[in-house]
């Protein structure tokens, strides 16, 4: 932006296009940078941070539309873009400092930044206590469920009952990030594809219902009570057969009885997880960004062993910047399924479980 700004102020004095034009230039570059940086893929719980920080409009696309919006426009003069651009420098370099010193205060008081390193991935579950409860029996009682499911993944992927790592515990909502590895993020990266598509069937469904409703006099009687067992009818076939596509991706390699047991106890979990997304759940999946290659210009030929590594380094960072920017975007529409209405998920009979029986 100093660079940009310089451009503009030479072009103030001057009055030659060329450099209004490298100014524009030089802006578009820093707002494209900004929107296509890490920071741009965030999750639901990065953007309420933000949003409590009070410092939405300084990062990713918002930061970009600010940028832009001081380019010189038809009828500005170059005076006003200047002090435009020396606006959003100030502010920005304000909340900069604001946040360097939070982050240097909790460090004092022992609170540390959780980050992931390029061989980590994590999936996160947040819900509010007014969904799941607020007592330590609720508590265990969903992390009983989370647990079942990652145990019957990790089973189904040959690695044993292993239970997951829980990396991070946030409070106010309950919010849970367990440890992944890269099978597991393509593994929950369709899961999580499905679980949202059964989600907004259910809306579209429930939105015909209530039309409908309203026009009782001149449709049959009986219409409606098979919407609602059409909206029951959608979930469980949907959860069931997402059950069997993520076994089958697991390619499954034990004998067929504990095969089909899994099946069954991995349908009844996601449909566990489904009931709480319906109801307020958010879901967040991330991986960590390999390290950037080191600059070497005089060993980058092409036929060199170093210039492929970093080359193939180079591409990895690429392709999992974007799976983290799908993934973001995944997480951001279960945090904006803000209907909430009753999808008929309420557990039936066969499936519940008291929270006694979930932490045994």
């Amino acid at each position: 932006m100093g660079e940009a700004l310089s451009q503009i102020q030479t072009f103030a004095s001057s009055k030659d296009v060329s450099h209004l034009t490298a100014f524009r230039e030089k802006m578009h570059e820093f707002a494209n940078k900004v929107e296509t940086t890490p920071s741009s893929f965030l999750l639901p719980s990065v953007l309420a941070l933000h949003h409590n920080l009070h410092v939405d409009e300084f990062v990713g696309e918002r930061l970009a539309q600010r940028i832009r919006g001081t380019m010189a426009a038809p009828g500005m003069l170059p005076e006003e873009v200047v002090d435009a651009v020396n606006k959003l420098r100030t502010e920005f370099s304000a909340v900069a400092t604001q946040v360097s010193e939070i982050s240097s205060r909790m460090r004092e008081r022992g609170v540390e930044l959780t980050s992931l390193d390029a061989s980590d991935a994590e999936f996160g579950i947040a819900f509010s206590p007014d969904l799941v409860g607020a007592t330590a029996k609720d508590l265990l009682f969903e992390v009983g469920h989370l647990n079942r499911l990652f145990m019957c993944t990790n089973e189904l992927l040959g690695r044993g009952t292993e239970s997951p790592r829980i990396r991070t515990i946030a409070a106010s909502w309950w919010q849970f990030f367990f440890e992944l590895d890269a099978a597991q993020v393509a593994l929950w990266t369709v899961a999580l594809e499905r679980i949202i598509q059964l989600i907004k069937s259910g809306y579209e469904i429930k939105k015909i219902k209530q039309d409908l409703e309203s026009k009782q006099d001149l449709i049959p009687t009986n219409f409606i009570p098979e919407l609602e067992e059409k909206i029951l009818t959608l979930f469980k076939t949907g959860v069931a057969q997402l059950a069997v596509e993520l076994k089958e991706s697991c390619q499954y390699q034990g004998e067929q009885g504990r095969g089909n047991e899994l099946e069954v106890q991995l349908k009844q979990e996601l449909l566990h997880l489904v009931r709480r997304v319906n109801g307020g759940a958010v879901l967040e999946i991330r991986l960590g960004l390999p390290n950037s290659p080191q600059d070497h210009p005089e060993e980058t030929e092409a036929e060199s062993p170093e210039g492929l590594l970093r080359s193939e380094q180079v591409e990895r960072i690429a392709a999992v910047t974007q799976l983290n920017a799908k993934l973001a975007s995944l997480s951001n529409v279960t945090a904006q399924l803000e209907m909430r209405e009753d999808l008929l998920l309420e557990a039936p009979v066969d499936e519940a479980e008291s929270p006694e029986a979930s932490s045994s």
